[in-house]
């Protein structure tokens, strides 16, 4: 199965993560890369090494990584909307610190910040994405059981409303919304399914709006294997939002879990908690209707790895709610 389309870095037609060359002379030679790498240099100095990481669709974004003259690295991000900059600024200053501090996670460190770019300067993890590795499978498991825990920790934050990104509301009117501008990428009796099944009314009664990640996932869970206990290392928190809990399941349940259900089992030891028999259901909703959204963005941008992957979720939710 095809995967989720790549944040961070570069991607083949695939959307598998490709190794990139170090470079000393960015090939960009937009406005946006310039400005970027004066802000680099005025925060870490000249002659620092650029690692082009940024992503090869979609609006223009630039996600750098930088070795500075002294061996240190750090990642150097101007984000495509000022929005995501926003969410992302919020979450590493303000709730990823008031999430308890040990050995078992850890998140970027802003150490600059350009606000009229809409960029920031951040130290880097150790690791590559989990989704990107073969690793032991009990590595694999504690990685799921960590993720589990820390997802439960960031959604039993106490930050309120100031300063959060967009609530993402799926109210009665969410297949509407989704299948606005879309209705042509499906036939017709399939557009009369997506309605039949998400038109009920009622049917998140029961869920609270909680701080949610909402891109939660191995491919953004950095892991190192040279250690004894890996550490977890959660990056993009770019799409940080008040939103349903169940948002924060969503990029795993047919990418990692469908073949796979013991990371699912792990996920949920280290949650705390299993799902009921009404968020099983409201989380296909929720999977169905991201699918629906992401597939108007993928088709719009040519990223043809990501339309097929979306399509088979929206067969695979089909199949399992009739």
């Amino acid at each position: 199965m095809s995967r989720w389309r790549c944040t961070r870095w570069a991607c083949s037609s695939d959307g598998r993560a490709t190794d990139s060359v170090p470079l000393t002379v960015m090939n960009d030679e937009s406005p946006e890369a310039a400005d970027l790498r004066t802000f680099v240099e005025a925060t870490l100095g000249a002659g620092s090494i650029i690692d082009d990481r940024s992503r090869p669709f979609g609006k223009k974004s630039l996600t750098w990584r930088v070795t500075a003259k002294d061996g240190r690295r750090f990642f150097a991000k101007r984000h495509e909307v000022r929005q995501q900059f926003d969410a992302e600024l919020l979450a590493l200053t303000e709730w990823a610190p008031m999430i308890e501090s040990n050995d078992r996670w850890a998140s970027p460190e802003v150490i600059s910040v350009s606000s009229d770019q809409g960029a920031m300067i951040m130290t880097a993890l150790d690791g590559e994405p989990l989704e990107d590795q073969r690793v032991d499978r009990d590595v694999e498991l504690s990685m799921y059981r960590t993720a589990g825990w820390l997802a439960a920790r960031i959604h039993e934050l106490d930050v309120g409303t100031q300063g959060i990104a967009a609530v993402r509301d799926l109210g009665d009117d969410a297949a509407d919304r989704a299948l606005e501008g879309a209705e042509e990428l499906f036939d017709a009796d399939t557009v009369h399914w997506i309605r039949s099944v998400a038109l009920v009314p009622g049917e998140f009664d029961g869920l609270v709006f909680v701080p949610t990640h909402s891109d939660f996932s191995p491919r953004n869970w950095l892991v190192g294997t040279g250690t004894q206990q890996p550490v977890l290392g959660l990056i993009d928190w770019e799409r940080a939002q008040e939103s349903y809990w169940l948002e924060d399941l969503q990029r795993m349940v047919y990418d990692h879990w469908r073949t796979e259900p013991w990371r699912r089992h792990a996920f949920f030891e280290g949650y705390g908690r299993k799902l009921t028999a009404a968020e099983e259901h409201q989380l296909r909703l929720i999977c169905l209707l991201d699918a629906v959204y992401g597939l108007k963005w993928a088709t719009s941008h040519d990223d043809f790895a990501y339309v097929e992957f979306l399509r088979s979720v929206i067969d695979y939710v089909r199949v399992e709610l009739g």
